[in-house]
């Protein structure tokens, strides 16, 4: 798999997404060897489940594009599913590896400025894609906007960690924040840790060639 990252410029795992509305885009591509390298590590405070490792998360070119191009709202919190595999990394069977292949947008979500969940008919439209899409992708976890910059003081609310606690129950499924302000847009990615507490974590990102 072909990936790249823009180097994080916040704290160690956010990436600023190279897209709407700002238009460039991330050219630094390398081969990832299998294993995945220590460098996906987050180093950030938190005892994670499976080994006390969080998981290593590779978001491929369509996820990505899905989260740098969308053209989300400024007046609501926009949002939708994180789908793909969940593989066992190679010599580290403690750990996983999330390969994020799609960011389908949930259908019917209940949205405001300041809030986003999702009914159960976004369930199941997300349900009727992976039928349609037949690849054998489960359902990784979700993203969703806040419609302000990013800081290292405020990520995930409270509403969103509650979301996330009560739905997307499986420790391994992962949470992930888009922060939009008017030079750009930045990603997060967090997982539970034990405790339940939804902790920031490392990722790498497949972007397009220049």
């Amino acid at each position: 798999m072909t990936i790249g990252a823009e180097p994080a410029d916040q704290a160690a795992g956010t990436g600023r997404l190279a897209g709407a509305p700002v238009r460039r885009r991330v050219c630094d591509v390398a081969e990832l060897p299998d294993p995945l390298p220590a460098a996906l590590d987050t180093g950030l405070p938190g005892s994670f489940p499976a080994g006390g490792r969080p998981a290593a998360v590779v978001l491929g070119l369509q996820a990505y594009q899905a989260l740098a191009d969308h053209p989300f709202s400024p007046h609501v919190e926009e949002g939708g599913f994180l789908v793909g595999y969940r593989h066992v990394i190679p010599g580290d069977p403690g750990r996983d590896m999330l390969e994020v292949t799609a960011a389908p947008a949930a259908q019917c979500p209940d949205a405001s400025r300041s809030r986003l969940t999702f009914p159960g008919e976004s369930f199941l439209r997300l349900g009727e894609f992976l039928a349609w899409r037949d690849r054998g992708e489960v359902l990784l976890g979700w993203y969703h906007t806040h419609l302000f910059q990013a800081s290292l003081a405020f990520g995930l609310s409270d509403i969103d960690v509650r979301f996330h606690q009560a739905v997307f129950r499986r420790p391994w499924q992962v949470a992930a924040l888009i922060n939009l302000h008017a030079s750009g847009r930045v990603l997060r990615i967090y997982q539970r840790a034990e405790g339940g507490d939804l902790v920031e974590v490392r990722f790498r990102a497949q972007s397009p060639a220049c």
